[in-house]
């Protein structure tokens, strides 16, 4: 993942018209959520600024990444692509320890990536997710993209068998082992763990963050007719053709 993220972050992507629509019309959506958050909420409290933000950032993180189709290095005569695609239900969990921006900054990522989510936060965050919930569902992102869970069934959220990532706020390192063992103890696909731990808020700012809510895609092709590199092949002809 690591390599993945370096390489993506250092490499030009390639536009690609069908995916530069599709992602852009998410970022507009969640950019007019952020708006929507500022508008209805205290402009002086900071909690609900730094939530905006980071909506706002990671729309222009997502943008460059999401939004092409990168070339990657292979052998001679091979053409090797490489996208992001959704990778499936997104489960976010965001502890009382973590600002109100982690879960803004999750919720926003995950909806850029088009996988449908399901969130669960501590009570003590519950009027900051309702608040923007209520901006975002059903006006900018249809209702059944997203739905809530309870903080009491975050024990079923997880053994959810349609899960496919899970993204986790906290600070609570026993908690982020618990359930990373749960998760490996799953049968099927692998569900990886996101992981969140400094209230402020450094893996979510790298820039990259989106990559671990998608699924990479590739593509190999042939660029040669018979298998071969053609110019050497031709150069092989015609120095059979003079020595004839």
């Amino acid at each position: 993942m690591e390599m993945l993220k370096t390489y993506l972050s250092d490499s030009i992507a390639t536009s690609n018209p069908k995916l530069s629509e599709i992602v852009g019309t998410r970022i507009n959506k969640l950019r007019q959520w952020a708006q929507s958050i500022r508008e209805a909420q205290p402009s002086d409290d900071r909690q609900w600024q730094e939530c905006v933000a980071m909506i706002d950032f990671q729309c222009v993180s997502a943008k460059k990444i999401l939004q092409g189709i990168y070339q990657m290095p292979g052998v001679t005569g091979e053409s090797n692509e490489l996208w992001i695609e959704p990778r499936g239900l997104t489960a976010i969990i965001i502890d009382q320890d973590m600002p109100a921006a982690a879960l803004s900054g999750m919720l926003s990522t995950a909806l850029l990536c088009r996988n449908p989510v399901k969130v669960t936060v501590h009570p003590q965050l519950k009027p900051y997710a309702d608040g923007m919930l209520k901006q975002l569902m059903g006006r900018f992102i249809d209702m059944e993209e997203v739905s809530i869970v309870s903080w009491e069934q975050k024990e079923q959220l997880l053994n959810d068998p349609e899960l496919k990532v899970v993204a986790l706020a906290s600070k609570n390192h026993e908690d982020i082992i618990q359930i990373n063992r749960q998760l490996s103890q799953r049968e099927g696909i692998i569900v990886p763990l996101i992981c969140e731990t400094d209230p402020y808020l450094s893996t979510m700012n790298n820039g990259t963050f989106c990559i671990g809510f998608g699924t990479e895609k590739t593509c190999t092709i042939n660029t040669t007719a018979i298998g071969g590199n053609a110019s050497l092949l031709e150069l092989g002809a015609t120095a059979a053709i003079t020595k004839n």
